[in-house]
């Protein structure tokens, strides 16, 4: 493992450690804020909450643990020759593996992935065939958890004649939490739905580009 790659994962652990404490917070402040009864003293509303949350914990665990699909490595494909003069090499010249179609290569893992979308270092792991299922469920209950989390700070910095500090960074925090939340989200659903993993809809666009700007190339 190269330092870029360890700095890398130890910079994934970090985020890691970095979510929990934003999630915690921002439902502690929230279950507080029912407990005192001040604004929303449904304990419906709190129950629903806090089982949501723990479906997002849950999800967010089982995706940092998951095999993302990593391309087994075996005898044949160590041995494999490379063939410079296939437009396609189906070997890696990173990990010596016959990578099947939509495989592509981690930098960090230092391992191929069967549809690989992305390297995330919010769960320090890669995003693939086995784990986008819990990570999309972890965006869908994270994004969840953090709106009825905003509906009780918000509703009770409404009720507050002073602006504490502390709801308001708070706040801040699900805020932010729910647009870093949402934006992957409609990427992976957008995904899912066109049947893409990131990395082919990025060679896509890329191929697309190209061919735009050789356009006009093409007709001489």
């Amino acid at each position: 493992m190269t330092s870029v790659q360890l700095l890398c994962r130890l910079k994934g652990q970090v985020l890691v450690v970095v979510a929990y404490l934003a999630f915690l917070s921002v439902g502690y402040s929230a279950g507080s804020v029912q407990v005192r009864a001040t604004v929303l003293p449904s304990y419906t509303f709190l129950g629903a909450q806090v089982l949501t949350g723990l479906f997002m914990l849950w999800c967010h665990f089982k995706c940092t643990l998951a095999n993302p699909g990593f391309v087994p490595i075996t005898a044949n494909s160590l041995s494999a020759p490379l063939d410079a003069g296939l437009s396609f090499n189906p070997v890696c010249v990173s990990c010596k593996v016959v990578k099947p179609p939509q495989a592509h290569h981690c930098q960090v893992c230092n391992r191929c992935v069967y549809r690989r979308d992305h390297h995330c270092p919010w769960v320090n792991n890669c995003i693939g065939q086995y784990s986008q299922k819990p990570f999309v469920l972890f965006l869908l209950y994270g994004s969840l958890y953090h709106c009825l989390s905003l509906y009780t700070l918000l509703t009770d910095l409404s009720s507050q004649p002073d602006l504490s500090l502390s709801s308001a960074l708070v706040t801040a925090t699900a805020l932010s939490a729910l647009a870093m939340l949402l934006w992957p989200l409609a990427h992976q659903l957008y995904n899912i739905y066109f049947n893409l993993s990131g990395v082919d809809r990025l060679q896509r666009q890329f191929t697309r580009r190209v061919l735009l700007f050789r356009g006009p190339s093409r007709k001489m």
